[in-house]
C-alpha cells in the first residue's frame, strides 16, 4: 500500500475509513479506493491512489462517498477515457447516480473529455488541468523550453512533428502520455 500523503488528519484515521474494490476495465484489474457514508449519498471522484487520500477523506467527511482513480500509468487520453467512463459506469450501477468528477492536471484534461462523452455525472471540477490545444497560448506553453517543463518539452519539439503525419497514416496507434508529459 502506498503511504497517504498527510498534512494535519491522522493516517490512521483515514486508513479507517478507506474501502478497496477491484474492478476489470478494458482487460485490467485496477483497484478502486473509496470512502463511503452511506449508497444514497452523492458521489465524487478525483486524484489517484493514496495522493489525494487527504482530501478524498475530508470531502467524505462532509457527506460524500469519495472514489479515488489509480494512477495514469502509461494510457494514452483515450484509454484513460475510457477507463472512466467504465468506473462512472461501476459506481453508478453499485452506488448511485449522484456523481460529481473531480480532477486535477492530467486527471481534470480526462475529466474534461469524460464530460464531453456524456459520463453519468451531474457535475464536474477541472483544477489545473491544461488549456483548450488550439489556443496558441496553449501551444506556446507547450513548446516554451525555460521552465520547470524542459524535459517534457524537448520530447514533445521531437515527437510532435512526427505524431503529425504518423496520425494521419494510423489515427488508433496509441502513444502513452508519459512519452510526451512528464
Amino acid at each position: 500500500m502506498e503511504e497517504p500523503h498527510v498534512t494535519s488528519t491522522d493516517p490512521a484515521e483515514i486508513d479507517l475509513a478507506l474501502r478497496h474494490a477491484r474492478l476489470t476495465t478494458d482487460g485490467e484489474s485496477l483497484e478502486l479506493i473509496y470512502f463511503l457514508n452511506a449508497l444514497d449519498a452523492p458521489q465524487g471522484s478525483g486524484g489517484h491512489g493514496y495522493v489525494f487520500a487527504e482530501l478524498a477523506y475530508r470531502v467524505h467527511l462532509w457527506g460524500f462517498n469519495v472514489f479515488v482513480m489509480p494512477k495514469h500509468g502509461g494510457r494514452t487520453v483515450n484509454q484513460l477515457i475510457g477507463r472512466h467512463l467504465e468506473v462512472l459506469q461501476y459506481i453508478r450501477r453499485e452506488f448511485n447516480d449522484r456523481i460529481g468528477l473531480y480532477g486535477e492536471g492530467l486527471g481534470g484534461y480526462v475529466a474534461f473529455y469524460v464530460a464531453l462523452a456524456h459520463a453519468p455525472i451531474v457535475s464536474l471540477i477541472c483544477q489545473n488541468a491544461p488549456a483548450i490545444l488550439t489556443e496558441p497560448a496553449y501551444h506556446q506553453a507547450l513548446l516554451n523550453d525555460d521552465g520547470p517543463w524542459a524535459r517534457s518539452v524537448r520530447r514533445r519539439r521531437v515527437m510532435l512533428p512526427l505524431l503529425r503525419p504518423l496520425a494521419a497514416v494510423a489515427p488508433r496507434l496509441g502513444v502513452p502520455v508519459s512519452s510526451y508529459l512528464s
